[in-house]
């Protein structure tokens, strides 16, 4: 094997890893699009009313 056939197999390796990552990342999106933002089920608490933040 010569050189440039050894390049032109790791090049078709990583470009053909990134092309699947983009796809599958396309069709996460795609397949969240037409549901709604889920929300939190728990509200996010400041800690403003919490008593572990009181010193004795």
């Amino acid at each position: 094997m010569n050189m440039n056939r050894i390049i032109d197999m790791i090049i078709r390796q990583i470009m053909r890893r990134v092309v699947n990552k983009g796809i599958d990342k396309g069709f996460d999106v795609a397949g969240r699009m037409g549901k709604p933002k889920q929300r939190s089920a728990v509200p996010h608490d400041l800690g403003t009313n919490d008593d572990s933040n009181r010193q004795a």
